[in-house]
């Protein structure tokens, strides 16, 4: 799984190794929410990531999906789950 893509884009501003800091300290989870968007992109990506789980395959660039909120926290309320990934 791939860190989210405002870090990396903040990391390139950056000298001193921003991205390697954050990937040393932060691990991937998926989080399980409740929110009124489907999209396409969304819906395909999940069932990515079942056929994946279920051949006990490993992770890659089709099992990436980031919700935009448009710059509106989900509300803690809305949170359902908090799921480590083993990578």
């Amino acid at each position: 799984m791939a860190i989210p893509k405002i870090v990396q884009d903040i990391a390139r501003t950056c000298d001193f190794g921003l991205q390697e800091l954050f990937e040393s300290a932060a691990s991937p989870h998926i989080v399980k929410f409740r929110t009124a968007e489907t999209t396409t992109h969304a819906i395909r990506t999940a069932f990515w990531y079942i056929h994946a789980s279920l051949r006990g395959e490993k992770l890659g660039w089709h099992h990436i999906y980031g919700h935009d909120c448009r710059n509106v926290a989900v509300p803690p309320d809305d949170v359902l789950e908090v799921t480590p990934v083993s990578q």
